[in-house]
This record gives structure tokens, C-alpha cells and sequence, in this order.
């Protein structure tokens, strides 16, 4: 009698490059869609409508929101880009998911608590 064969596959260099490159494949298409949102040089022209495209805000423009959520995305994009022009400044602001927010609504987002200070700053990078 003989005894049945058992077929055993070792994989080749082929396969292991195959793998490696779906793996960068992947990794590739989700730097991609990460990399879709503007970085800071890139604001000029920027649109509340990619916004909400972007950040994949629930909104549209039969929204009741919508109207105000546009008025604080252009209030806070020129900002951000009053500070992106100022030379003395290290670093540079960009556009985030808080952008479409009023002022009063990040503070009561973020909690925002006074620290106890000797001093009380007046203004912070340009706004009161």
C-alpha cells in the first residue's frame, strides 16, 4: 500500500514580495485619505464645502446649522490665516474638526477652565 501524498506548499520570494507589497498598498491608500485635508500652505482657496467634505461633517446646506457653522469656518479661516502670515510666529495653525466652531462653543467643549495666575493675559495670539 502506499500512503496518500501530502502536498505542502513553502512560499517563494514571490510570495513574500506579493505580501509585502499589498501591505504597502494599504498602508499607502490610508496615508492618502488622511493626507486629503489641507496642511496649513495650502488654505488658500479652501471652501466650506471641501470642509465638510473633508472633516465628513453631517451637514448640508439645507442644514439649519448650516449658515452658522459656514460663518464660523470663514471667521476662524481667516484667522488662521492672519496667524499663518505673521513672520514671528514658530509655528503655523491649520484647519481641524473644530474649525466650523463659534469660540463659546470650543471653550464649553474643551471645558475650559481659567488656571489659577498671578496675571490674566488679554489677548492670545491675536484674539481677546
Amino acid at each position: 500500500l502506499s500512503s496518500p501524498r501530502v502536498l505542502t506548499t513553502i512560499p517563494t520570494m514571490g510570495t513574500a514580495y506579493r505580501v509585502l507589497a499589498a501591505a504597502v498598498a494599504v498602508v499607502a491608500l490610508a496615508s492618502a485619505a488622511s493626507a486629503a485635508r489641507p496642511r496649513w500652505h495650502e488654505l488658500e482657496g479652501y471652501t466650506f464645502e471641501r470642509y465638510i467634505s473633508d472633516f465628513k461633517k453631517p451637514y448640508d446646506a439645507a442644514h439649519p446649522m448650516y449658515a452658522r457653522r459656514a460663518a464660523n469656518f470663514y471667521q476662524n479661516l481667516a484667522h488662521i490665516q492672519t496667524l499663518n502670515k505673521d513672520p514671528t510666529m514658530s509655528w503655523r495653525a491649520g484647519v481641524n474638526m473644530f474649525t466650523d466652531m463659534s469660540t463659546d462653543e470650543f471653550k464649553a467643549y474643551n471645558r475650559f477652565k481659567k488656571a489659577d495666575r498671578e496675571f490674566e493675559p488679554t489677548v492670545v495670539h491675536g484674539r481677546p
